[in-house]
């Protein structure tokens, strides 16, 4: 307990010193810095708790949040805010980034001609690579080739050899392992697919994606419906219908034109939606906050509005 005393001290100081206006905690549903938290309750400084994911328990100190943001709406839903306001900012990439990638087949083993289908992201059951293997073998023809590229990481992977055994014997099917050069991976796809089968709260791949002008599959899991609209800017799928999946994906293999059409409106909402309205969310947030501190406002935004 006296260490513990010592820690909000400490952090009271810190706070002080540094002339810190707002404490934002990032990752905060599991109340991983209690000590500032307090130090800021103390000292009067709003404080904005960040989820990155449903909680439906959250900590107790969340009770000593000014406002809560969740990078979805299903983030915010599934998570006890404690009475809290919760507003919702999705996540931002640097989507400059993944608009400018080049296309570098040749690079990669791919050919030219050919209709690629990709999966980037972690090579994890969870991410639904099976479903993506699956996807593979029902899609015939050599006019087709899948690239996967990611890191076989997490509790629920795969060793390289099982991997390998997974993907068996079609030339079609490249893995690529991590790679640095992931905007270029995008360009060189024709289709992205993401077939996750947990809730994705704000997934990043459907924002580079998107960015990078390619039309997007992906199960209708978590907060992906919010990103994703269904007919416009890619399919949404049932996490357990492979038949679905085969189907939009088919649809977008042996139509360029649609390829084209859906991707061009991927990459708009992308980079209207997705680009700086987040940024500008989050810094109307904090100048509703200041401007209550500074009215001598009690440290509970009840006025705020959900965005």
């Amino acid at each position: 307990m006296l260490l513990y005393g010592l820690n909000v001290i400490r952090a009271m100081r810190f706070l002080h010193k540094s002339k810190v206006a707002i404490a934002h905690f990032n990752y905060a549903e599991n109340g991983w810095k209690p000590a500032e938290v307090i130090a800021a309750r103390l000292l009067q400084v709003p404080i904005v708790s960040h989820f990155h994911a449903p909680f439906a328990q959250t900590s107790s100190y969340i009770r000593y949040s000014t406002a809560i943001v969740g990078v979805s709406d299903y983030a915010c839903r599934g998570s006890d805010c404690r009475g809290v306001p919760a507003h919702v900012v999705h996540n931002v990439a640097n989507l400059t980034r993944f608009k400018s990638g080049k296309r570098v087949r040749h690079k990669l083993g791919l050919k030219e001609e050919s209709v690629v289908i990709g999966f980037l992201g972690q090579v994890r059951r969870i991410k639904g690579i099976e479903m993506f293997l699956e996807l593979a073998k029902r899609i015939a023809g050599d006019g087709v080739e899948f690239v996967i590229a990611g890191e076989l990481r997490g509790d629920d992977t795969f060793t390289a050899e099982e991997f390998a055994r997974l993907i068996g014997d079609d030339a079609r099917i490249r893995y690529l392992g991590r790679r640095e050069d992931v905007e270029d991976v995008y360009a060189s796809c024709d289709v992205v697919v993401m077939p996750s089968q947990w809730g994705e709260p704000c997934a990043m791949v459907l924002f580079e994606a998107g960015a990078a002008g390619k039309p997007i599959v992906a199960t209708a899991t978590g907060g992906t419906p919010e990103i994703l609209i269904d007919g416009e800017t890619g399919y949404l799928v049932s996490k357990d219908d492979i038949d679905a999946l085969v189907d939009r994906v088919g649809r977008l293999i042996h139509d360029e034109q649609l390829r084209k059409t859906v991707g061009d409106r991927a990459r708009n909402r992308a980079m209207n939606e997705f680009a700086e309205r987040p940024v500008r969310l989050l810094e109307a947030l904090y100048g509703q906050l200041l401007a209550m501190h500074d009215a001598g406002a009690p440290p509970d935004p009840g006025t705020a509005a959900r965005e």
